[in-house]
């Protein structure tokens, strides 16, 4: 069945499907380097990412990479002529991109593209301090509700929307120490303000170290902590990008950091059926054929359930040019 052409045609057209939505999970992740919108132009440009996992404490290993066609172009280009074991030409010839900090990096057409929403620079502050929460009640979720106060009556923030508050720094969460940049936070829902204020939801929470869980117990979120300190009432919200700026979403991420599940679909009461697993991704495919005695029509189709979702988004990072 697998060696069938019509088969391949169907397996590719449902691969694309998941390609696109594995890509829409990646909107959820909250660190991004680099100007967002700008092309990828070396691989100088692409390490930046590599150095941001590993100041976010992900494992040196099962690293990968999407990128954009456009992308690939100039890195693939920029390493014409130099060859390292033979292993940069290899992959060339295989229109593969190498293995770049030790990051397996691909190129698709599926990257998702985020429109930022109408919020302006400057128009948004945090609505109230201690708005910090505690690991053990967000433990399963891993995000929480930040309050904001607008200046505008309506703005818009999509899915997607990256953004850092004033003296709120990100941390290493193996040594504990501040790292010299502020923490990044992404919107997982769109939402829009009323009477000037907007309740975003968004990852990662905001946990500080030394501060109790409500039993006594500051352990937990000493452990589990995400942020240098809670943010003050009207501190300044900035985004990544301008009001309503478009561009796409390319990440490098570890394999723990996405969740991509299937099912075996039943067996028909009725014609004939068969299934295939793909044995990397556990992807199941069912075939199905029947015919129309009344019009004589075969009928062919192929059928597959799967779901996405972002497991632990700090274990990956959005990329962009320089």
């Amino acid at each position: 069945l697998v060696q069938d052409e019509t088969m391949k045609s169907a397996a590719s057209e449902l691969a694309h499907v998941i390609d696109a939505a594995v890509h829409d999970v990646f909107k959820e992740f909250n660190s991004e380097v680099g100007t967002p919108g700008n092309v990828i132009g070396s691989p100088a440009e692409f390490n930046k990412v590599h150095t941001q996992l590993m100041d976010q404490s992900v494992p040196n290993s099962d690293l990968s990479s999407v990128v954009t066609f456009s992308d690939g172009e100039e890195i693939r280009g920029s390493l014409i002529g130099g060859d390292i074991a033979q292993i940069n030409r290899s992959a060339l010839e295989r229109t593969r991109i190498p293995i770049l900090s030790e990051v397996d990096v691909f190129a698709s057409n599926n990257t998702q593209y985020i429109t930022a929403g109408t919020r302006a620079q400057g128009t948004a502050v945090i609505n109230g301090a201690s708005q910090n929460v505690n690991y053990r009640d967000v433990k399963d979720t891993n995000q929480q509700t930040l309050n904001l106060t607008t200046i505008a009556a309506v703005e818009t923030f999509v899915r997607g929307d990256v953004f850092t508050v004033a003296n709120v720094f990100a941390v290493n969460n193996r040594s504990r120490q501040v790292l010299p940049y502020l923490k990044q936070f992404v919107v997982l829902a769109d939402v829009s303000s009323a009477a000037n204020a907007v309740a975003l939801t968004i990852s990662p929470p905001m946990i500080v170290p030394g501060t109790t869980d409500g039993s006594g117990d500051t352990l937990l979120n000493t452990a589990f902590q995400t942020v240098s300190a809670a943010p003050a009432n009207g501190a300044a919200i900035t985004f990544n990008v301008a009001a309503s700026f478009t561009y796409p979403v390319r990440v490098a991420f570890h394999k723990k950091a996405i969740s991509l599940v299937s099912a075996r679909l039943r067996t028909p009461f009725s014609d004939t059926s068969s299934f295939v697993s793909d044995p990397q991704t556990g992807i199941g495919i069912r075939y199905w054929r029947g015919s129309d005695i009344t019009t004589g029509r075969h009928i062919h189709r192929w059928d597959t359930v799967f779901g996405t979702q972002a497991l632990q988004r700090e274990l990956g990072a959005r990329v962009n040019g320089t």
